[in-house]
């Protein structure tokens, strides 16, 4: 569905498509803020904040939002938001346009996939880690934690908690790995 907000006088323009996103009745006045009212009460605080940066005259023009609503028939829906901000020539925000999609089935598949993995990991015992190596930082699968026998709330993941985690016996081995590893060589 596409829409429009003009930010001076406060006027919004959506279409039909738009509308049945959302719930909204045919005929129901659009307006900036009954679509704040069908954002998801988790996600509105952070959509208000990113609409107040993009007023800012130095700020980026592109909207581009990931975020949940609450159609009043379907419940929780997933939602897309693309859009650009047209500005005067002080650089003031004059005019948002853009348009709204429903990622909902995608956002299910996601969590489908992320479920699936868990549990896939949990029947093999395998687990996953990525290594962020520009911040050092760490981020284990579940079954890593439940692998190594650890707790997410007490084990910070970093490589150096890891390093001692692994047997003394282990270490020559594995030290020639870390290298390639580093420069993205494996």
């Amino acid at each position: 569905g596409t829409w429009s907000w003009e930010v001076a006088n406060n006027v919004s323009v959506w279409d039909e498509r738009y509308g049945e996103l959302y719930g909204f009745e045919p005929g129901e006045p659009p307006s900036y803020e009954r679509w704040l009212a069908r954002v998801h009460p988790d996600d509105r605080e952070q959509l208000w904040t990113r609409v107040q940066a993009l007023m800012a005259p130095s700020a980026d023009d592109s909207w581009s939002e990931e975020f949940r609503a609450l159609h009043p028939v379907k419940g929780e829906r997933w939602m897309m938001g693309l859009g650009r901000v047209e500005r005067d020539c002080d650089g003031r925000a004059r005019c948002f346009r853009g348009i709204n999609l429903d990622i909902t089935e995608r956002k299910q598949a996601e969590h489908a996939l992320r479920d699936s993995l868990r549990r896939m990991q949990e029947i093999a015992h395998v687990g996953h880690w990525i290594w962020d190596t520009a911040t050092n930082t760490v981020v284990w699968s579940d079954e890593v934690y439940r692998i190594l026998r650890v707790s997410p709330a007490t084990f910070e993941p970093r490589i150096e908690a890891l390093a001692r985690l692994i047997h003394p016996d282990d270490v020559a081995r594995i030290a020639p790995l870390v290298g390639p590893l580093v420069e993205g060589q494996v």
